[in-house]
């Protein structure tokens, strides 16, 4: 059987430098390519995260709407994760699902973010 191997998981968004720096601080990821209009990350995992420019991006509506496609982020200590990613733009929009176990965010972008102290 044949099955296909995940190598990237990209973002549209407005601004893809400023978003790809929120997301290599976050995660420590090396920058392994860049332009004006599309940045790469390693993550060293075998998953890249992309950032490409879509100049008419609309924020997503989050947490009121429900999105497609969240991102989950391993915290070793939620509170201290929650505030250092506060500090690199992330926001807490309150989301109905906070556990003390999950934390709903939202990037600088708006798209959604989970950490979580499951994984």
């Amino acid at each position: 059987m044949t099955v296909s191997t995940v190598t990237a998981i990209t973002f549209g968004c407005a601004d893809p430098v400023a978003l790809a720096e929120f997301y290599r601080a976050a995660t420590g990821a090396t920058v392994i390519f860049s332009s004006d209009t599309t940045v790469y990350l390693d993550l060293g995992t075998g998953v890249r995260l992309g950032f490409d420019q879509v100049p008419a991006a609309a924020r997503p509506d989050w947490p009121t709407g429900l999105p497609t496609t969240r991102l989950d982020l391993t915290a070793t200590d939620l509170d201290a994760d929650e505030r250092r990613l506060r500090d690199l733009g992330a926001t807490r929009p309150g989301h109905p699902f906070d556990t003390d176990q999950w934390i709903f965010m939202a990037d600088p972008a708006g798209h959604p973010l989970a950490l979580t102290t499951v994984y």
